[in-house]
């Protein structure tokens, strides 16, 4: 948690940029050149967040690539782009003059550079036990108390139980029946996701069951072989992380529409969502899942 004294300070600057850069400031009113003095994240789920609790992203690493795997919540036009999430533009940076910066655990190794160029306020999304809702509520919780934003995150995170509450109730018909999540089909093999992961939580909040019980990674996801998937034939296979534009390809596979788990009605397509994004990212998934599972299947 920031100093008192600082998140005071932050909560001023907050005030002015939110004032000439708030989410409905037309674009053709903002600033032509630089704008400095706002929080800048660094991450993904960093920005999601600013997002969610209705806050400026003057900037973001990878921004195009944000806009194709994560999409929600939706970028601003004129968001300048950061570079690559590992390697952020540090020249920039120094030249946009944050009044902080929003940092993730994976950042750790480039915390000493950032606390040079401004505050750092830490954004934690897993806990001891992994990346479940309870981890992901406290992170949000956390970083919009330092930013003197505590409504704005109990707004997101009712958003989220109301979403969750109106799929138990729709989704009821399924409720106990297994779920393959699967991030990515990759060559003879598949990206799942774990007990300990982000969506493991969202499903079983939904009444689902996660059809992988296999070990998985700090991040909650797991490469299994694509027969992994022939151990629960009665699950139903949804994938959260492929492109739409591949979605064709899934479904004719010689191969893939053999296997019990792809037969017709048991695969659900989703559109990109960011696996470890948090509490917006669980929101997605949410709205996604309840659209496109039909309970009488």
């Amino acid at each position: 948690m920031i100093h008192p004294g600082r998140r005071g300070l932050l909560a001023n600057v907050l005030t002015g940029v939110l004032a000439g850069l708030g989410p409905g400031c037309p674009a053709e009113a903002r600033p032509t050149g630089l704008v400095t003095g706002g929080i800048i994240p660094l991450g993904w789920p960093a920005a999601q967040a600013l997002l969610a609790l209705g806050l400026p992203c003057p900037a973001v690493t990878e921004a195009a690539l944000y806009r194709r795997a994560v999409i929600e919540p939706a970028l601003p036009a004129g968001v300048l782009e950061l570079g690559r999430r590992a390697e952020p533009n540090m020249e920039l940076l120094r030249a946009l003059a944050p009044a902080a910066l929003v940092v993730e655990p994976s950042a750790a190794g480039l915390r000493e550079r950032l606390r040079r160029i401004a505050p750092v306020l830490p954004y934690a999304l897993a806990g001891p036990q992994g990346m479940g809702l309870a981890e992901a509520e406290a992170g949000l919780s956390a970083l919009a108390e330092a930013l003197g934003q505590p409504q704005a995150a109990l707004d997101c995170r009712a958003a989220l139980h109301e979403a969750l509450a109106a799929a138990r109730a729709r989704l009821r018909p399924l409720a106990g029946q297994p779920v393959f999540l699967v991030h990515e089909i990759l060559p003879q093999h598949v990206l799942l996701l774990g007990r300990n992961s982000l969506f493991h939580a969202v499903l079983a909040e939904m009444g689902l069951e996660n059809a992988w019980s296999g070990p998985s990674s700090v991040f909650g996801h797991a490469i299994a072989p694509l027969e992994a998937l022939l151990a629960v034939p009665q699950a139903r296979v949804v994938v959260t992380g492929m492109p739409e534009r591949l979605w064709p390809s899934l479904r004719e596979d010689p191969v893939l529409s053999r296997l019990p788990p792809f037969a017709p009605g048991r695969l659900v397509l989703l559109p990109p969502t960011l696996f470890y994004g948090g509490v917006p990212a669980a929101l997605r998934l949410t709205r996604l899942l309840t659209g496109s599972l039909s309970p009488h299947a």
